[in-house]
């Protein structure tokens, strides 16, 4: 079990990076194909977004990663706890 939650902690880690690369590379995109060249362009901040993009690229990605780490968390406590039970006896 222990095994299972350093491997969730790490795959949440990897998550966020993933998600914080796309979302910096989206928003690359949409300066590269805006009005204006994309002379005095820059990324929206997550709270900014609103309709489609938030959803798309603040939200679903936000509670894939607080489910992961939930999970983490709980698999975390069961494992300590399982250890704790067996070093009583």
């Amino acid at each position: 079990m222990r095994v299972i939650s350093i491997f969730l902690w790490v795959f949440s880690a990897a998550f966020a990076a993933l998600w914080a690369y796309a979302y910096a590379y989206v928003g690359a995109m949409a300066c590269g194909f805006s009005a204006n060249d994309g002379r005095n362009c820059t990324i929206k901040m997550p709270w900014q977004h609103s309709g489609e993009d938030l959803t798309l690229l603040v939200l679903v990605p936000g509670a894939i990663f607080a489910v992961l780490v939930i999970v983490a968390v709980i698999v975390g406590r069961v494992a300590s706890r399982r250890g704790q039970s067996q070093s009583q006896l």
